[in-house]
């Protein structure tokens, strides 16, 4: 067991010699994968219809990331991800309207590959870790005789547990 033990130690220590502890942190613009159709905008006298279409995967897009390559060509990358979301429209008309908006933190484990050639590779998952989707709905009715009705409700949706894949391949100098 002690031989075993000292094996093990051994080899975290010799690989952790030749390790190369990286980090990062980029801010972007998510432009949304696939746009669905989210609901429809109508006129005044509700005869015409347009479907409007979005992604709930759109928006600004905070990303850090901690490495450590364990030799030349094989290494382990965490990245942290989160997501705020843009509003996207689901009911549109004069008097009433309802956005929604998501946001998220996800968690992606990957493995890193290097090739001598400078060829670069990554591929693991997106975990999520936190997320929910906050729906705004406003709404107000005149009626004959001068009275006004006004509405206005918040509703927070939580999805399920789901896993994405994540990767990149390019080139390194």
């Amino acid at each position: 067991m002690r031989k075993s033990l000292f094996f093990v130690l051994a080899m975290v220590i010799a690989t952790s010699m030749s390790a190369q502890f990286y980090a990062g942190f980029n801010v972007g613009y998510a432009m949304g994968a696939q746009k669905d159709n989210l609901g429809s905008s109508f006129n005044d006298n509700f005869t015409k219809e347009t479907a409007l279409y979005g992604s709930f995967g759109q928006g600004v897009i905070i990303n850090g990331k901690l490495g450590m390559m364990f030799n030349d060509n094989f290494g382990f990358e965490l990245g942290l991800n989160y997501l705020m979301g843009s509003a996207q429209t689901m009911i549109e008309t004069s008097n009433a309207s309802q956005k929604a908006k998501s946001s998220g933190l996800r968690l992606a484990p990957q493995l890193v590959f290097k090739l001598e050639s400078g060829l670069y590779s990554r591929a693991g998952l997106f975990i999520p870790v936190l997320g929910k989707t906050v729906m705004t709905t406003e709404d107000s009715d005149y009626y004959d005789d001068g009275t006004n009705i006004a509405m206005s409700m918040e509703a927070e949706s939580k999805g399920k547990f789901s896993l994405g894949f994540v990767g990149a391949v390019g080139y390194v100098c």
